[in-house]
């Protein structure tokens, strides 16, 4: 059965499949991607699932309240941003189960985003979180962001923002200040 092939320009083309209707048919569609749907980006979201030891199923719940009222702000605040939240993610695996597989599928996710923006208090202290930000350090590209959110005024606050093309050892100096001012 010969294919037909609907055509949009070739340089903004995303993908190419059948559509659901034509599934039967096998004709072929291009899903055109506008200038203005490649501006959105994917951020990481980081925020404690845990939390510091000893794990309570409260502090779990309140973390994940948290990490929801973060990830709504940013998905009806602004428009050119989608965020990926790996508490939301993974939420079918209890918190109290072993983590390491889930932190592995985080790498994943991580690769797929152009921001890393960390929230939470005490995010140095989550075996996530410090995970997610090591692996995103490691990259020569893409920003990292360090933020905290104000569930009153519902806004998102940034405290410091790094380009790791070219801030790398900024980004380390500021977790270690950070780190120091938590332990006075």
């Amino acid at each position: 059965m010969p294919q037909n092939k609907k055509e949009g320009p070739a340089e903004d083309a995303a993908s190419v499949g059948p559509k659901p209707e034509n599934r039967k048919t096998g004709e072929l569609y291009v899903l055109i991607i506008t200038q203005e749907d490649a501006m959105i980006k994917k951020v990481y979201i980081a925020h404690p699932l845990r939390g510091e030891k000893p794990y309570t199923e409260e502090q779990c719940k309140e973390n994940i309240r948290r990490v929801t009222k973060i990830c709504h702000k940013i998905f009806t605040g602004m428009t050119d941003v989608v965020p990926v939240s790996p508490v939301h993610a993974f939420s079918f695996v209890p918190p109290e189960c072993d983590q390491r597989k889930v932190l592995d599928c985080c790498c994943g996710l991580l690769d797929a985003c152009g921001d890393l923006w960390v929230f939470g208090d005490n995010w140095m202290y989550s075996e996530g979180c410090v995970f997610e930000v090591s692996e995103f350090c490691r990259r020569d590209k893409g920003f990292i962001s360090f933020c905290e959110f104000d569930e009153d005024a519902g806004q998102i606050k940034w405290k410091a923002r790094f380009d790791l093309s070219k801030d790398k050892s900024d980004v380390i100096s500021y977790i270690l200040n950070e780190r120091r001012e938590r332990l006075k």
